[in-house]
């Protein structure tokens, strides 16, 4: 799907993004509850195949332990998804941070 500038993919499990990533994403919404993998080892795993992405972990779970672990494992941030607008503001200033540094 179109967004301005940006082509945005959805994904429902931790397999199909991971399957997808040949498509050289620059940025990434990774909830940690997926149905077939946990979002930290999906992290891992991405962050194996493209080092530089920024990866936005989502959770229902406020857990500071778990997002101090993500971030340390490469997550660009981590945060409670509490309303679609946060999301959309982070994916934003992730991307703005990407046109920022190329």
């Amino acid at each position: 799907r179109k967004h301005t500038e940006y082509n945005v993919f959805r994904y429902m499990t931790g397999k199909e993004g991971i399957e997808n990533l040949h498509r050289n994403p620059s940025a990434m919404t990774l909830d940690y509850s997926l149905p077939d993998m946990n979002g930290g080892e999906i992290l891992r795993k991405v962050k194996e195949i493209l080092p530089d992405i920024k990866v936005l972990m989502v959770s229902g779970n406020g857990d500071i332990a778990t997002a101090v672990k993500l971030i340390k494992d490469g997550a660009y941030d981590y945060f409670e998804k509490n309303s679609v607008n946060d999301v959309k503001v982070k994916v934003l200033e992730a991307l703005n941070e990407i046109k920022k540094a190329n």
